[in-house]
């Protein structure tokens, strides 16, 4: 780290949270699972020398206000030497809940404000407080969202994107297999030189069947992406040994075992990682770190605002982050935000502004439904009252 010394040690002052609830513009659906909109934490970190950074992710509907404020407690009025070192404090301030899960997404959520705010308070990027250097890397489109869009919007829209310089994307399964397989084929019809993924969304159960779908693929997959629900490493090895399609997992996972559990069992070809849900910046520069200097393949779960930045801060330059279409419902917060400018398959890399850069939009934030017992959003809206 290049921080300047004056910025270290630091103090927290405050931690806040709002959550803001985004109705999405259809319904999306995968097996039981029915969403009718994304509701995002915001988190605030204030400095004692009054910087301010922020951090946000979906909530998933879990009590994420409620891991942060706990959270909070480990950070507010102590003097850290560093992001990692209050990181490990709250952690370790309570295991059974901090370690894992919902409270792991809290506590993850302040790391990444805690880095924002020190790294805003010495004027500098994240890229910069690494010592990394802004540089292009990959980018993939999350495609045909909601999985209800038909076989031509799915064309039409991977044409754009590839006619603007796109050329990775992934789709999520749809209501059907032969509607999974008629929509993968759409899109490989727009980009037959593009590389396409498949988000399982957690929806097969059994080794057998997902085998028998695998087989059914009209395409050669890049991967196959959370096929089962977590917590099982056997039954994914069972999997990537039955299959030659390659086999990707994380998406909103984390904890103790994760992914070395994952690893062990030589259950996966590519390691997900979120640093919203699996131990903030912190946690993933050392996952990242680690595990491509043992030749695991990683790739980060959206939040590329986020994510972008952590890369070129470990001058990794060969792993893609994750876009959404903008106005398709896959992350309406990050649609308000700054948007990548992709030229042959790479982004240029984001504004050099101090920390993360700008992670807020009052004006997209405005008129939202949200409970903001901290002021977060208020605050940001001007309303003082």
């Amino acid at each position: 780290m290049r921080l300047d010394a004056a910025t270290l040690p630091f103090q927290v002052s405050d931690v806040a949270v709002a959550v803001i609830r985004a109705p999405l513009p259809s319904p999306i659906k995968f097996g039981s699972w029915e969403m009718f909109h994304r509701d995002f934490a915001l988190v605030r970190v204030t400095l004692a020398g009054g910087s301010v950074g922020y951090s946000f992710t979906l909530t998933r509907d879990g009590p994420v206000a409620e891991a942060v404020r706990l959270a909070g407690r480990s950070y507010v009025g102590t003097e850290f030497e560093s992001p990692e070192a209050a990181f490990h404090v709250a952690k370790s301030a309570n295991p059974a809940t901090m370690s894992t899960g919902v409270g792991l997404r809290g506590v993850s959520l302040i790391d990444l404000a805690v880095w924002d705010a020190v790294c805003k308070d010495a004027d500098m990027s994240v890229v910069d407080a690494l010592g990394g250097a802004s540089q292009k890397i990959p980018v993939t489109a999350i495609v045909g969202y909601p999985p209800t869009m038909d076989l031509d919007g799915v064309f039409e829209q991977v044409g754009a994107l590839w006619a603007a310089g796109w050329r990775r994307f992934k789709m999520a399964v749809a209501g059907s297999w032969q509607q999974t397989y008629d929509r993968l084929g759409a899109a490989n019809a727009a980009a037959p030189l593009g590389r396409i993924g498949l988000d399982g969304a957690w929806t097969f159960r059994t080794v057998s069947e997902a085998v028998e779908f695998c087989e059914g693929l009209p395409i050669e997959l890049e991967w196959f992406e959370d096929i089962f629900p977590p917590g099982d490493a056997a039954q994914l090895a069972n999997l990537r040994a039955s299959v030659s399609t390659p086999i990707a997992v994380g998406d909103e996972q984390g904890g103790s075992y994760y992914p070395e559990a994952l690893v062990a069992a030589a259950a996966v070809d590519v390691v997900r990682l979120d640093a919203t849900c699996m131990g903030g910046a912190s946690t993933f520069l050392r996952m990242a770190s680690d595990l491509t200097s043992q030749g695991v393949t990683i790739s980060p779960h959206m939040n590329a605002h986020v994510h972008s930045r952590l890369l070129n801060a470990l001058s990794i330059d060969d792993v893609a982050v994750e876009w959404g279409v903008p106005g398709t419902g896959v992350d309406q917060f990050a649609d308000s935000l700054e948007q990548p400018s992709v030229v042959d398959g790479y982004m240029k890399p984001l504004s050099p502004d101090a920390g993360f850069g700008s992670l807020t939009n009052a004006e997209w934030l405005d008129g939202k439904q949200i409970d903001d017992h901290g002021g977060v959003v208020a605050d940001l809206l001007g309303n003082t009252s």
